[in-house]
């Protein structure tokens, strides 16, 4: 509604006299930071401002009174001094990251060998189809595709939206997976397409390759990472460790054949995948980006949150003896 009339339904806050008043907002869109008209004399209320935009690129949608902001936290380090400027306020970088506390680890046996969702080289998506989901193959290969009509949510946020039940279906699916393929996104587009696809994509806006979710999600999850590691530091910094991701070469028919050796090699898929969930526990659960978030805001930590960290270092304490060096 407020998209369209330019106007919001009043939300009635009245914050305490006595405390420090914090607003913060996350959304996936800037734009959705117009909500903050529905609460009238927003900035004399509080007395920190902040929000976390995933879709930091998309530069146009930031509105007006997110200048009024404290600060603005982004996922994408390619955005920092482009916003900082355009909005004349503190920009920090906050890359994304996963509740592997809660939704971590694996099950044990995985029943699917090899995972892809989103985007996908047509041609090893052809080439994997072909060889492992023959009829004489012992192996799995899934591939999850989004039906057209279910771009756009249709519903406001309840637990029966396509978005949120595919989360959860993605989560059981990454804690089944042995491998998951995860492409740069520079090498899952035609050549020929590459221009109009870049247009929606954060790659384009800053030329050059971005860290996005599915890697987060599938470190997180256990599984082994295989295909093309995005060109960025922050891919250097948040999967510094062996194995991390592991590089398929350019040609399919080759890349295939490394795939059925990992398979094939339990010993070393046991070791990445207990590596890449207790490096993801200490370097990407979120309490960790929201620890950071509110000691820059200088916010004290909430009680609740210290005995979640607690947890989380009590959870990678207990494992780190058993991972492979």
């Amino acid at each position: 509604m407020g998209r369209i009339g330019g106007s919001f339904y009043p939300t009635h806050i009245e914050p305490s006299p006595q405390d420090c008043n914090i607003l913060l907002m996350m959304d996936t869109s800037a734009n959705a930071l117009k909500k903050v008209a529905s609460i009238a004399n927003w900035r004399q209320k509080f007395d920190i401002v902040a929000a976390y935009v995933e879709d930091c690129w998309l530069l146009d949608s930031f509105p007006h009174a997110v200048k009024q902001f404290d600060r603005l936290f982004i996922p994408h380090v390619e955005f920092q001094s482009q916003l900082e400027q355009q909005l004349n306020i503190p920009v920090s970088v906050l890359p994304c990251a996963f509740d592997v506390l809660t939704h971590g680890a694996g099950i044990k046996p995985r029943t699917v060998d090899v995972f892809s969702y989103g985007r996908t080289p047509r041609n090893y998506y052809l080439e994997l189809q072909s060889i492992l989901n023959a009829a004489g193959s012992g192996c799995f290969y899934y591939h999850q595709t989004f039906d057209q009509k279910e771009l756009f949510p249709k519903l406001t946020y309840c637990s029966e939206r396509f978005d949120y039940l595919h989360r959860l279906q993605l989560k059981k699916l990454l804690k089944r997976s042995k491998l998951t393929l995860a492409f740069d996104f520079s090498y899952t587009v035609p050549r020929a397409a590459l221009h109009e696809s870049m247009k929606f994509h954060p790659s384009h806006k800053c030329g050059q390759s971005v860290l996005n979710r599915r890697w987060f999600e599938g470190a997180a999850a256990g599984t082994v990472l295989v295909g093309k590691r995005p060109q960025t530091e922050m891919m250097s910094q948040y999967f510094d460790w062996e194995d991390a991701t592991i590089e398929l070469p350019d040609q399919p028919a080759e890349g295939a054949e490394l795939i059925q050796d990992l398979l094939s090699d339990r010993e070393r898929l046991e070791a990445v995948s207990q590596r890449n969930y207790v490096q993801s526990l200490a370097k990407n659960d979120w309490r960790l980006r929201i620890r950071d978030m509110l000691k820059q805001l200088d916010i004290p930590l909430p009680s609740g949150l210290e005995l979640e960290l607690e947890q989380l270092q009590r959870k990678i304490h207990s494992l780190r003896p058993s991972l492979a060096t």
